[in-house]
């Protein structure tokens, strides 16, 4: 072959040698190993294939059959094949609650198709992550999230609007020398349309029947509930203090004795409590030593009320007011050491001078309202007396909320 001993040559039909145009050692195969070798390849890859789809098809039913009848039961209902258990989806771990108190607080997950693919997993993983970021909120854990979802819905409670009078009734007795009759103080507390009445010079267990109890006659016939304090004797059986009546319930009462010297009267602080729609007012009376040359003796009575109101509140917190007869100036020691924890009604709310005493002519101040600050006074009168030698002093409070109204 010379030299074309680098050329391979094929045989024609005719059995000549002619030259290839491809180098030698590459070899085009013939049609009919190109054919054969196609075949086992096909053959070869479709068996894989095959093998392939038939393993995704059985796991694809297999998962779509179990998606279709967990959809279509409740979950109590679902019975998995005792042959392979169906583990539950687990959700990611959040910081504080566990996943089964997420999936109870937050809102049901819905499953998505997915055919063979995880697809569906992953959405319903993603949703229970989310349900459980919107259980929680920003702060808090899922049992505070699904404590607050059973809460029933509340709101502040509206104030309460109470009215007080504060009158010394002169013991029922009468300034214009008619004599004792209570029936006219009565008639005075009822024309005022009160809600709590604080009064002094009140008699109970005297030997005149009219006036055996003063209290409890005139509570029974104004429907009111009533309190009293014991401070002194009038005569052998007669007890002689102050009292308070309401027309909400008086559920607590303590009196305290007032300092005192000299074998001067002894005075004292009653105290009230009331159940005014769930709210607990503290309502106090006192009567404040009267001599003129007990001044110092008054500002001692003083000062020891304020405290006792002082430790009271920050004892309870209740709001609270305070009347009486405190036979002094607003603007004096006695005013000063009450003004230490109470506000002056008169001050806050009241017009003109306010005089109380003598009644009718009024001179002096001497019978004041108190109240605590987060009790708002609204009005406040002097209101004129048919049956005392005073002259009384009412006012309108609203008082602060009691707790929260729930549906």
């Amino acid at each position: 072959m010379g030299d074309d001993a680098g050329v391979s040559t094929s045989g024609g039909p005719d059995g000549q040698e002619r030259p290839d145009a491809r180098p030698a050692g590459r070899r085009r195969p013939s049609g009919q190993v190109l054919q054969v070798g196609g075949l086992v390849l096909l053959l070869v890859v479709g068996g894989f294939f095959g093998v392939r789809a038939v393993t995704d098809d059985t796991v694809t039913a297999s998962m779509t059959s179990a998606a279709d009848a967990e959809a279509s039961a409740p979950p109590e209902a679902a019975d998995p094949d005792p042959a392979e258990p169906v583990e539950p989806l687990e959700a990611p771990e959040p910081v504080d609650p566990g996943p089964g108190e997420v999936l109870e607080a937050g809102p049901p997950i819905e499953r998505t198709g997915g055919g063979g693919s995880d697809g569906g997993v992953a959405d319903a993983l993603e949703d229970l992550a989310r349900s459980a970021e919107q259980a929680a909120g920003p702060v808090g854990s899922v049992r505070g999230a699904r404590a607050r979802s059973r809460e029933r819905s509340c709101v502040p409670a509206p104030s309460t609007t109470v009215r007080v009078a504060t009158y010394n009734i002169l013991g029922a007795g009468s300034r214009s020398g008619r004599g004792y009759d209570l029936g006219r103080v009565r008639a005075d507390i009822a024309s005022w349309d009160v809600d709590v009445a604080i009064l002094q010079e009140v008699y109970r267990l005297g030997g005149d029947a009219a006036r055996s109890d003063q209290p409890a006659d005139l509570a029974a016939g104004l429907g009111m509930d009533w309190a009293f304090g014991y401070n002194a004797r009038k005569g052998a059986r007669t007890q002689y203090g102050t009292a308070v009546l309401s027309r909400f319930p008086i559920v607590e009462q303590a009196n305290s004795r007032l300092p005192n010297s000299g074998g001067l009267e002894q005075r004292g602080l009653l105290r009230a409590t009331l159940d005014v729609g769930g709210t607990r007012l503290d309502v106090f009376d006192t009567h404040l030593q009267h001599t003129p040359q007990a001044a110092a003796l008054r500002a001692q009575q003083a000062r020891s009320v304020a405290g006792i109101i002082g430790a009271r509140r920050a004892a309870t917190g209740n709001p609270a007011v305070l009347g009486g007869d405190f036979n002094s100036s607003p603007t004096g020691a006695v005013g000063a050491s009450l003004n230490g924890v109470l506000r002056d009604t008169w001050f806050d709310v009241g017009g003109g001078q306010g005089a109380t005493h003598p009644a009718g002519r009024g001179k002096a101040r001497i019978d004041r309202l108190y109240q605590s600050a987060d009790v708002v006074p609204l009005a406040a009168a002097v209101r004129p007396s048919a049956a005392s030698d005073h002259d009384a002093v009412t006012a309108v409070y609203q008082l602060p909320g009691a707790g929260r109204v729930c549906e």
